[in-house]
């Protein structure tokens, strides 16, 4: 089976990438063939360090000609690894397939209002963060130092400074914020779709597995997103919340958005072999 590799330049980590489609006609990873999801917090920083800033004393044209140049073509095509929750699936033996909802790979929440508004090197202006189709990869959060602190009545408590950084894939605009982001197969009410701490509920999709390969692999499929890049490529944003009595958290929320076209997510077994692919809706 063929596994799909980008050389990577510079001596960093290869990143899985595939040839660029036009249009979401059909998802060009196909059923079967081996792929390697590429690692998110290393696409991100090689693409920060071949994507150009344009500088105060440079010109217009001065910029345009040195980005011709630079690495991380915009039309470069990634596959990313994405968080997959195994609590969303749910293998279907009469049909011989694992059921899998959407809030699968689709399950991690991001302001994009904050996370595109502050971005560098220019923000989206006008963006409502529940009007957006794009998708989280990863979620690192980390607590810091913690401190005590008052309020004016004299009531104290104690503060975790908590570090917040997302990684995700910007798309577009929805044309109407009760848009979906996937083109599923069925939907599984909620009555059929819950069933102890698994809930498959929802839009789904079924992924084709014989019984005996699905006892193998069963609670260990993952999941990458492939995408095609776009101008800026990448944006890196940022936010902060302040610690109050009912939230004694002080947040600074770091945001590491790639800019691309979602052509596909793509679903695999432990060993890499594509067993599901799903397009977007739009």
């Amino acid at each position: 089976m063929k596994r799909y590799l980008m050389s990577c330049v510079g001596g960093c980590v290869s990143i899985a990438m595939l040839s660029p489609m036009i249009g979401h006609a059909q998802c060009p990873v196909k059923i079967g063939s081996l792929v390697t999801l590429g690692d998110v917090e290393l696409a991100y920083s090689r693409l920060e360090q071949s994507t150009p800033i344009k500088g105060e004393y440079e010109t217009t044209v001065e910029f345009e000609a040195r980005k011709t140049t630079s690495g991380g073509k915009a039309n470069e095509t990634l596959l990313l690894r994405s968080v997959w929750d195994p609590k969303r699936v749910k293998y279907d033996a009469d049909n011989q397939r694992f059921v899998a909802s959407s809030f699968a790979w689709s399950n991690l929440g991001i302001g994009w209002r904050n996370a595109l508004k502050n971005g560098e090197p220019y923000g989206i202006s006008g963006v409502q963060s529940l009007k957006q189709h794009g998708i989280v990869l990863k979620k690192d959060i980390v607590e810091g130092d913690s401190y005590e602190a008052s309020n004016a009545y004299g009531a104290t408590t104690r503060v975790v400074a908590i570090t917040d950084t997302t990684y995700a894939v910007y798309d577009r605009k929805k044309k109407d914020m009760f848009d979906e982001n996937w083109s599923t197969d069925f939907v599984v009410s909620k009555a059929k779709g819950k069933d102890g701490n698994v809930d498959i509920s929802g839009p789904a999709v079924g992924i084709p597995v014989p019984i005996d390969e699905a006892k193998q692999i069963n609670g260990k499929l993952q999941v990458g997103i492939y995408f095609k890049l776009k101008g800026p490529k990448i944006l890196k944003g940022s936010g902060s919340f302040s610690a109050t009595m009912a939230a004694p958290y002080d947040k600074d929320f770091q945001y590491r958005i790639f800019v691309g076209d979602i052509l596909c997510a793509v679903i695999t077994d432990p060993d890499g072999k594509v067993l599901k692919t799903v397009l977007p809706s739009y």
